[in-house]
């Protein structure tokens, strides 16, 4: 997508096909995020979690942010030996302390196994699935492995640096507090501009740029 100004209205080039506007919301998400590391190659992400052939016996989740909570309790309620694995001492730790603690004993009564301040040196494939290693030097047999250690701003060929608009290191995409980015007419919110990564978050915030453009300013208060 390539985009440029004329007369007041933003060009956009998708595919071959040129549309008008007056002005263009970017909020195409994130993406999953595996880091690279020995073994990374036979990790799955919450993307190919909706795809499996078949449900594991046994899983290892990597993270401590909601994703990563959400996929060991899903997993765990379906009968699957799940272990939660996080490096950090804390889960949900973007979140109310009194609340993590409360949903860390939660899952462990369910039967989830979490280790926390743990992490991971690598990923072996074997006869029967998959070993990951700890830095503990002990190691956790598996039959699937999924990695929920973050999300990166989905901003890749967007044609975005033919524009004013302004991305940190990380893809996301800087706006202001109207959701305005450094280019007129283009705004962005969501994921895509790596603040608070919630739906919920999301929506209000659409409601507070829907008000800012077209309504009279309720939706702000």
């Amino acid at each position: 997508m390539a985009e440029q100004r004329l007369q007041g209205l933003i060009l956009s080039a998708v595919n071959g096909e040129t549309y008008k506007a007056k002005n263009i919301l970017i909020a195409t998400g994130g993406w999953p995020y595996i880091p690279e590391f020995p073994g990374s190659q036979h990790a799955v992400s919450s993307n190919e979690m909706f795809s499996l052939d078949k449900l594991p016996k046994t899983a290892v989740v990597v993270g401590g942010g909601y994703i990563a909570v959400e996929f060991a309790g899903i997993l765990n309620g379906l009968g699957v030996e799940t272990h939660l694995v996080y490096r950090g001492p804390q889960l949900l730790k973007s979140f109310d302390r009194e609340m993590s603690d409360k949903v860390k004993e939660g899952m462990q009564a369910k039967g989830v196994n979490i280790h926390l301040n743990t992490q991971i040196n690598e990923i072996n494939k074997t006869a029967n699935g998959l070993s990951v290693d700890l830095h503990t030097g002990s190691s956790l047999d598996t039959e699937l492995v999924l990695y929920a250690t973050g999300r990166q701003a989905n901003t890749a060929n967007l044609g975005l640096e033919k524009t004013a608009v302004v991305m940190r290191d990380n893809g996301s995409i800087v706006v202001d507090e109207y959701f305005s980015t450094a280019e007129p007419s283009i705004y962005a919110l969501g994921d895509v501009i790596d603040r608070v990564q919630l739906t919920p978050v999301a929506i209000q915030e659409a409601m507070v740029l829907v008000d800012h453009l077209y309504g009279d300013g309720s939706a702000q208060d």
